[in-house]
């Protein structure tokens, strides 16, 4: 009986410590979190390094990769900030980071890893070619291809390789580079070839005859025929010079 008062007694001030302490803890809503899913925040990476990044969007593949679990954040104004180290034209796996901010205040960084692979259009053979061939406009073609690393000693313009005399077999479907082939002459000494002079609407020609071997757009000697006189003049071609007057 002494057990049973004593509990009846301490009822009361339970009850007021149970109210006071309900009146001071302020209730928590469910509208006061808001939620950041996985997808939103790689479609927002994804977002960012397209607009941030110098290459063409249309010749860039991104892909963002985030594990983590959807974000539980305070209510109020949103704010991704996302900072991508080094240059802005990266290619491969590349560290991005996030900071999230709320009502101004920082919530949470967290790191994402992307991919960039990047599309190049790139010189390549349309055959087998031979060592010692002068590649003509049939032997190259241009191809896109994609990367997920940087090219080097790649060619992309085909005028650049067309009239080069390749110096190694090359393998059909096999990119250009510049030490696969050397330039060759255009004209060599003995070719005969026809003298130019413009100016203006007024053109006048003259047989001649390279007295140098000559690359396209450098200057060579070259005797006119109807004077005998050297002169010197530009290789615009295999059969013509262009002289200045």
């Amino acid at each position: 009986m002494k057990i049973k008062s004593r509990l009846f007694q301490a009822a009361p001030w339970l009850s007021g410590l149970i109210m006071v302490l309900l009146l001071c803890t302020p209730p928590v809503f469910a509208g006061e979190y808001q939620e950041l899913t996985g997808a939103t925040i790689t479609e927002s990476a994804r977002n960012y390094l397209l607009n941030e990044m110098d290459w063409d969007p249309n010749d860039v593949e991104v892909k963002v990769d985030y594990t983590g679990k959807a974000l539980s954040l305070p209510e109020g104004e949103l704010k991704m900030d996302f900072q991508l180290a080094g240059n802005h034209r990266p290619i491969g796996r590349i560290p991005l980071s996030l900071v999230l901010t709320v009502d101004g205040e920082m919530i949470r960084k967290i790191w994402l890893n992307a991919r960039v692979n990047v599309f190049f259009d790139v010189v390549q053979t349309t055959r087998p070619v031979p060592r010692n061939r002068v590649l003509t406009s049939g032997d190259v073609e241009i191809v896109r291809v994609m990367s997920s690393r940087p090219l080097r000693n790649i060619i992309y313009d085909p005028n650049e390789v067309i009239g080069q005399q390749t110096v190694r077999d090359i393998d059909h479907g096999q990119n250009i580079s510049p030490y696969m082939v050397k330039r060759v002459p255009l004209v060599k000494r003995g070719d005969r070839v026809l003298i130019v002079a413009e100016r203006n609407r007024l053109r006048i020609t003259a047989p001649g005859v390279v007295k140098e071997p000559g690359f396209k757009d450098t200057i060579v000697q070259v005797e006119n025929q109807q004077t005998k006189k050297i002169i010197h003049g530009t290789v615009i071609d295999a059969k013509t010079i262009k002289v200045e007057f």
